[in-house]
């Protein structure tokens, strides 16, 4: 007996060992999703603005892309910005006639990212083969305290003539509104579950408005719209679902911003805004 205890507690010793150091379940293997600043995960095709501004510190050749508007360039930029063509100007013969090659290292941003992602998406179709969008766009640069410049610049490729092109469109153009541009939560228990709101888009335009892929300034809030094609005179219903477990911080009222690609000339990235009050540790 004597000798079977002893063959017995050095085998329950070593499976304690392993136990130890085994992992509870296959998802702790798998690396932290590394939130940066609220923002959404960098995926492969993404660059962090951090690792963007080492990059120019480098003094590594960078094509340097903005997808919006012109007014949005001239009223904001990041510094050193050396091409505007907008998301619905571009094309392969866009980004030939602005001498950017399919080899180039390509840098794509926008305000928050939706643009730069679908522009990413169709360079990348197009052949273009070291593409990158800045993740979460201007906002996130910005919030990083990265520098940027104002003012009109040879970096656009619009002409009167496109300017003049454009002006005549948008008067038969889709037209997005709202029927408030926020939703105000109060105050939320932090361990009370999710919450959610429901606001209504609608068109007030002449043609059908497409909203694209909606995208948030942070991951613990997430849209969904009921259609992504709403006809003239139509409305849709987008639901906007908070949690609140995801937030050690902040500890007074916040805001998280709901951004809302559109082909209305107009307003090509609309926006709304939730506001909570979270009460931790409830």
């Amino acid at each position: 007996m004597k000798k079977l205890l002893i063959l017995i507690v050095p085998i329950i010793f070593l499976i304690s060992a392993c136990s130890a150091y085994a992992p509870k379940d296959e998802n702790s293997l798998k690396p932290s999703s590394g939130k940066i600043h609220g923002h959404a995960d960098v995926s492969k095709s993404e660059i962090a603005p951090a690792a963007l501004m080492e990059k120019m510190k480098k003094g590594e050749k960078l094509v340097l892309l903005d997808v919006r508007e012109a007014d949005e360039y001239e009223e904001i930029r990041i510094t050193g910005t050396t091409h505007r063509i907008s998301l619905k100007e571009l094309s392969e013969a866009s980004l030939t006639k602005a001498g950017i090659k399919k080899d180039d290292q390509i840098i794509v941003y926008c305000r928050s990212g939706a643009r730069s992602r679908a522009a990413a998406t169709l360079m990348q179709a197009l052949g273009y083969t070291n593409v990158w969008e800045l993740n979460s766009g201007i906002i996130h640069w910005m919030e990083d305290g990265f520098p940027t410049e104002s003012g009109a610049t040879n970096a656009t490729i619009n002409n009167q003539q496109t300017t003049n092109n454009d002006s005549n469109a948008q008067i038969d153009a889709p037209k997005i509104s709202f029927d408030r541009p926020s939703h105000d939560f109060g105050e939320i228990p932090q361990f009370g579950g999710n919450v959610e709101t429901k606001f209504t888009v609608k068109n007030e335009g002449k043609k059908t408005l497409e909203i694209g892929a909606i995208s948030t300034s942070c991951s613990c809030t997430t849209a969904v719209i009921s259609t992504a094609k709403i006809p003239a005179g139509g409305s849709a219903t987008l639901t906007v679902i908070f949690n609140p477990n995801l937030h050690e911080e902040p500890k007074e009222k916040f805001k998280r911003t709901i951004f809302i690609p559109t082909n209305n000339p107009e307003k090509p990235e609309a926006e709304l805004e939730i506001w909570v009050d979270i009460l931790e540790g409830k």
